[in-house]
């Protein structure tokens, strides 16, 4: 049994191997798509320039990750983001796309308007439905196709 405080050189004397350290963060930092010899498995490639192994399984779990972020970012920009519309009788900014969950309206053609603000619920809920209706939806799509390769 091996001793738990012995020292570097102790550890390799024994055939102990020793990760280098920070060695987590470089499997995001490798090359995914190398090509890889006859006989090797997809989980981990060695470069041909750098002697680094590739954990290919590694990157297809961080992908999934990547898409939500990507497609959460876009669902929040694509519900808060005004047009502003320049009419000669009717000045108004919409939010929300691809329907239009609120107007903010400034003049008209008779003056200010009593109430500036037209928020439609239904619409804002239609929009929620639609964006994480997609983001669950490609997700779905990225897990099957990550399945289908790794078998």
């Amino acid at each position: 049994m091996k001793d738990a405080t012995m020292g570097t050189s102790q550890a390799i004397s024994a055939g102990i191997d020793i990760p280098p350290p920070l060695t987590f963060l470089t499997s995001f930092f490798k090359t995914p798509f190398q090509s890889r010899p006859s006989g090797v498995s997809d989980q981990k490639v060695k470069a041909k320039s750098s002697g680094r192994e590739v954990d290919h399984d590694g990157m297809r779990k961080f992908i999934p990750t990547i898409l939500v972020l990507a497609l959460a970012v876009i669902a929040f920009f694509s519900l808060t983001w005004g047009f502003y519309y320049e009419w000669p009788d009717y000045v108004h900014v919409d939010y929300g796309i691809p329907f239009t969950w609120a107007t903010h309206t400034f003049s008209t053609i008779i003056g200010p308007p009593a109430a500036p603000w037209r928020v439609d619920v239904v619409a804002l809920q239609m929009d929620l439905i639609f964006w994480l209706g997609l983001i669950v939806v490609l997700v779905m799509i990225a897990d099957a196709v990550g399945r289908s390769r790794a078998a």
